[in-house]
């Protein structure tokens, strides 16, 4: 089982917070397909560019690739 929200449950203190580059993120993206195949780019260049900040990439898409949903064969 994933835990994604151990963070939360620690002390909240504004003396104590963590750095950003010391937080862990974790984005959570259901459907690859369309809208989020687009979101899933854009969201791994931005985490790219922020590689000292932790965060982590979880997809979700329970979806079959399906022979009507694939493009249609040229002869």
């Amino acid at each position: 089982m994933i835990q994604l929200f151990d963070f939360h449950k620690r002390k909240k203190s504004q003396s104590h917070l963590p750095s950003i580059s010391k937080m862990m993120y974790y984005i959570v993206i259901v459907g690859s397909g369309g809208t989020g195949g687009y979101a899933i780019q854009r969201i791994t260049k931005i985490m790219s560019a922020f590689s000292k900040v932790n965060s982590y990439l979880l997809i979700a898409d329970p979806d079959a690739v399906e022979e009507k949903n694939c493009a249609p064969r040229l002869y």
